[in-house]
């Protein structure tokens, strides 16, 4: 454990060896005359780090697999729980245990990993952050950086360490609408909100992300830099509610091609913009279309495999999900009711390729997954005895229908206008409980 993780404490050998072993254990590590302690915990020297690690993968690569699950659940629950610096700590330990990982190794600074930590800039930090920015891209780059020091201070971080000075900074834009000044402003924010147009509008309440700067004082964008933005970058998309999109832009695409394909971000050459004669590109990801928790299965299942090679994707393809405005969803949703027993019908319905179906039903639904949905918000209704009209006056129009809602009405024993309020009253409440999936996942 002391191995793999990038340090060991004593909260971790409780969680995973147990609370009874774990003192006695952590004192016989630290008296190790290869363990050293720092600020954080305990750690190996490199070498025998390497070698214990490299032992167990060779000897029982099911045990490093299980060990590493029981490290990585630590680590998460202390990232959830958590916050600042500690929060900070806990992601930089658990990108550490990809270190291994083919697309990840060669593109962070390892030993160098958890030196710094970021702040939101100050006023006092916006002549350093312009001064790099003028220094790595250009006076016409600085200018833009300027416009959104003003738009979005807050979208500024700096990075610091033990020089007074900061090490680096990012800019982590997080945009709901884009103004006709950004857009003239700014030629990254104009590709990017043409390509949000085309490809995913946003719906009301959602955001975009768009790490539109990063770099270090010294190197520009390399592995210590990209040390820096990570912690940033995948901090905010990992905490920020109704996140629609995550874009990155970077000076050198091909470069960054393999890490960015690893964590299933597409590379985006709709959105490549040019400023002061020079081109930038970047990756995008729609948390729509792969919401977080699947994400999350998805790169999970990947840090377990040391040979798993990510194809590369030279542009970005649609996603088989479809993104619905409000209107055009409830849409979707009255027609589904309206075809309810014609699975032909439903084969057409924008429903089945909807974020909600497939949370539930798997990437390939079916007309018979979609009624199940229905029926499943629907019957949410019977909770409560003053809404229960609401689902029978549903039961008999759609479910098990009557002939006609004049026969539905007289089956419930309804005036014909009480019958209608209780059905438009119980469509209403079938739309919103499937929309708030829709947005927020179950």
């Amino acid at each position: 454990m002391c191995a793999l993780a990038r340090v060991t404490t004593e909260a971790m050998l409780a969680e995973v060896l147990g609370e009874e072993a774990a003192p006695t254990l952590y004192a016989w590590l630290r008296g190790l005359s290869f363990i050293e302690a720092g600020p954080s915990g305990l750690f190996p020297h490199d070498l025998v780090r390497d070698v214990l690690e490299t032992d167990l993968r060779w000897r029982n690569f099911e045990a490093w697999r299980q060990l590493y699950r029981h490290v990585r659940s630590h680590l998460s629950r202390r990232f959830r729980e958590g916050s600042g610096l500690t929060r900070q700590q806990a992601f930089v330990d658990m990108l550490y245990l990809q270190r291994h990982q083919p697309a990840m190794k060669s593109f962070y600074d390892w030993r160098a990993l958890g030196g710094a930590y970021h702040d939101p800039a100050t006023p006092q930090d916006h002549p350093h952050i312009l001064a790099m920015v003028e220094n790595h891209e250009g006076p016409e780059s600085a200018r833009i950086a300027a416009y959104w020091l003003q738009r979005q201070p807050q979208a500024f971080v700096v990075f610091r360490g033990p020089d007074p000075l900061p090490l680096g900074f990012s800019a982590n834009l997080l945009l709901d609408a884009v103004t006709p000044e950004d857009e003239q402003t700014d030629p990254a924010v104009r590709a990017i909100w043409s390509f949000v147009r085309r490809y995913g509008p946003l719906r009301p309440g959602e955001r975009i992300q768009i790490a539109r700067f990063w770099m270090g004082r010294e190197s520009y964008q390399g592995p210590l830099t990209h040390n820096m933005i990570t912690l940033n970058t995948v901090v905010t998309w990992l905490t920020m509610p109704n996140l629609a999109w995550t874009f990155c832009c970077t000076a050198d695409p091909p470069f960054w091609e393999e890490p960015f394909t690893y964590i299933n971000f597409c590379r985006v050459v709709e959105a490549d913009f040019e400023v002061g004669g020079r081109r930038y590109g970047g990756f995008a990801h729609d948390w729509r279309a792969e919401p977080l928790p699947v994400w999350r299965k998805v790169l999970g299942e990947r840090e377990l495999s040391l040979d798993f090679k990510p194809e590369p994707v030279s542009q970005f393809a649609p996603s088989p999900l479809i993104v619905l405005s409000q209107p055009e969803f409830a849409e979707a949703v009255r027609q589904a009711l309206r075809d309810y027993s014609r699975p032909d019908a439903l084969i057409g319905n924008p429903l089945l390729r909807s974020r909600v179906l497939r949370d539930v039903a798997g990437p390939n639904p079916d007309p018979e997954a979609l009624q199940s949905l229905l029926r499943a918000a629907a019957e949410t209704l019977t909770a409560s005895p003053k809404d229960e009209k609401f689902y029978r006056a549903l039961h008999h129009t759609y479910f098990q229908p009557a002939p006609t809602q004049q026969a539905a009405a007289e089956r419930l024993g309804l005036p014909f206008n009480t019958y209608r309020y209780q059905l438009g009253k119980g469509i209403e409440r079938v739309i919103d409980w499937l929309w708030q999936r829709e947005l927020y996942g179950p």
